[in-house]
């Protein structure tokens, strides 16, 4: 009885859950031990939870809505500080922002993926190789980038198996990352195809139920009225650039793809690096090769085909799409040569990163999934973490994270206890960010 237990699905994957929730914890130590709020945690989500509750969920910041962020940031609100040291809540939201990420990785675990992946230690493999990808020294552990964690969930959702079906749980997450993320248009044509696929089935089985309702359908919709939604806050905001350099938006794309999808996750940063640096003909010979090889690949492989359309799509879309949304920051990432230095990488690395793994996945799945296929992809995913682990596996913790906690969460229970006017400063990092705590906000 106990060995069926131990050998049940659910017990392994929750036990992979647990083995990327540990990596990512562990890269973030430093993090996690020396607690800071992040910019837009605390002066905008928890400040804003402070002031005015549940209206805060319903307010566009930078374009969008965070709803996920600002429902973190509204649950920890209703926590009175004066019970309890302020920098525990600080820890537990640097702890919840780890945990929803590493949930966002470890569903590729999940069976809904065994056509891409039938192996599951493999499948386990790559959620680990996800959690080494560029860009994650800044989104890691903080509420305001969750909204990147959010997309990357979705695109998995995207790309699971026609037969799977998403549990309420799963929908009413997805519907919340919608929500919570400005890059999910990118994602609507491929919901779309998803439905068109599926539309036979799902005439069935309405006949058959009132009550049967396609998660996709829901989905798509949803992407639609937030993206209507995004634009239309965002065209108000101007946070929308001018239409992009043709030229500029060619060369962002060629070496956006063949630095972050081709060439990193096989050669690492420092070869990367040194080969757009010295070498540009030898970056275009590899980038020629493997997109000719991507065609033969996608031509040839009937079971992928559609996997491989949908990864196209997000990767022919996601720069022009970032580009118009944030402009120039696109161009510094990703069309320059050679790659920003490892320490300097931003957030916008992560846009490309874990999808590099996705198209060295599937290029390297045949159709017969043999014995040598599984020991090539292992090896792979193991040079991946590999790669990622020399070029910086701990991630420092967040700048201006030295706060003196001791005296900061005595006068902030003190206020909070007292119910006086008096008006507590909490900083935020980086530097410059930071917001005025007063019992009369809560």
């Amino acid at each position: 009885m106990i060995l069926s237990i131990v050998s049940s699905d659910r017990l392994k994957n929750l036990s992979g859950y647990g083995i990327v929730f540990f990596v990512l914890c562990l890269r973030t130590w430093d993090r996690i031990v020396h607690p800071v709020l992040w910019a837009e945690d605390g002066a905008i989500f928890l400040n804003k939870a402070y002031q005015i509750g549940a209206q805060s969920l319903f307010e566009f910041y930078g374009g969008w809505l965070h709803l996920l962020p600002r429902l973190i940031g509204l649950f920890f609100s209703g926590f009175p500080p004066h019970l309890f040291p302020f920098h525990w809540m600080v820890n537990l939201i640097t702890l919840v922002s780890i945990l929803i990420a590493s949930l966002c990785f470890s569903y590729f675990l999940s069976e809904d993926f065994r056509l891409i992946l039938p192996n599951r230690s493999l499948r386990l493999l790559a959620a680990i190789a996800f959690c080494f990808s560029p860009g994650l020294f800044e989104l890691l552990g903080n509420l305001a980038n969750l909204h990147w964690f959010c997309s990357f969930f979705l695109f998995l959702v995207s790309l699971r198996s026609e037969s799977a079906k998403l549990s309420y749980s799963q929908v009413i997450f997805s519907l919340l990352c919608v929500w919570s993320s400005g890059e999910t248009i990118i994602l609507f044509p491929i919901f779309l195809i998803r439905i068109f696929l599926q539309q036979k089935q799902w005439i069935r089985n309405s006949a058959k139920s009132l009550l049967f309702f396609n998660p996709d359908l829901v989905i798509s919709s949803s992407i639609v009225l937030s993206s209507v939604l995004n634009v239309i806050n965002g065209c108000s905001d101007k946070t929308l650039h001018s239409v992009p350099n043709l030229y500029e938006l060619l060369t962002t794309w060629i070496f956006g793809i063949g630095n972050w999808i081709f060439l990193f996750p096989l050669f690492g940063f420092r070869l990367t690096h040194n080969i757009g640096r010295f070498a540009p003909a030898v970056f275009f010979l590899i980038f020629g090769t493997l997109l000719l090889v991507t065609a033969v690949k996608v031509i040839n492989s009937k079971e992928n085909r559609r996997n491989w359309l949908f990864f196209l799509i997000y990767i022919f879309l996601i720069i022009p799409l970032m580009f118009l949304a944030r402009g120039h920051s696109i161009i510094d990432v990703f069309g320059r040569q050679p790659i920003y230095q490892w320490a300097d990488i931003g957030r916008y690395a992560f846009v490309l990163g874990p999808y590099g793994v996705f198209f060295w996945i599937l290029l390297l799945t045949g159709r017969k999934k043999t014995k040598k296929n599984t020991a090539i992809l292992a090896c792979f995913l193991c040079l991946y973490c590999l790669n990622g682990a020399l070029s910086g596996f701990w991630i420092r913790r967040h700048d201006g994270a030295g706060v003196a906690w001791e005296q900061l969460d005595s006068d902030i229970s003190r206020v909070s206890r007292t119910q006086t006017s008096e008006k507590v400063y909490i900083p935020c990092a980086p530097k410059g960010w930071g917001f005025w705590f007063s019992a009369k906000t809560r």
